[in-house]
């Protein structure tokens, strides 16, 4: 249905489909469609909920018109002589995009909480500073305890639980 009431052929839908998919992959917005085709927001929006092909149709003209903006953010600071609106502009367009088509020109955080923490080897490791420290604070030769100090330090953790044991 059109904005003045009228009820559309199949046929007539078919081409006003077609064309705001075309719009759509020219980068144009919902706004400018719907000024353009005189089809309402809710009708458009009616067609891509009951329509999967149109809709799946929109969303692939969109990306293209979504790069078409991208690729305009280059030629910006030619149409512009005011550095500050030429900024303006293209910090809108980024801010669009980074809303509209996030996965591809959003800021990403990627947070990678998959990391595993080994406590038995960080337990086995202080058990034996604890008993390395022990060992030395009992005795009261410093050449014997010198001596026991380069020992345990050629053991691996295994060697060293091995023999403590």
């Amino acid at each position: 249905m059109r904005r003045d009431g009228r009820v559309l052929e199949k046929a007539e839908v078919d081409l006003f489909k077609d064309k705001i998919v075309e719009m759509y992959a020219e980068g144009r917005l919902l706004k400018d469609i719907i000024a353009e085709t005189g089809i309402a927001a809710s009708t458009i929006s009616d067609w891509r909920n009951k329509d999967t092909v149109f809709d799946a149709s929109c969303i692939g003209a969109q990306n293209i018109g979504f790069e078409l903006h991208a690729d305009n953010l280059l030629t910006i600071p030619d149409e512009y002589e005011d550095v500050n609106k030429a900024r303006l502009k293209s910090e809108n367009i980024k801010w669009h995009l980074s809303k509209r088509a996030s996965h591809r020109y959003g800021d990403r955080m990627v947070l990678d909480i998959n990391n595993t923490i080994d406590l038995k080897g960080a337990l086995v490791d202080a058990q034996h500073r604890l008993i390395l420290s022990k060992l030395l604070m009992s005795l009261h030769n410093c050449n014997q305890a010198q001596q026991i100090l380069n020992l345990l330090l050629k053991l691996t953790p295994m060697q060293f639980h091995l023999r403590t044991s």
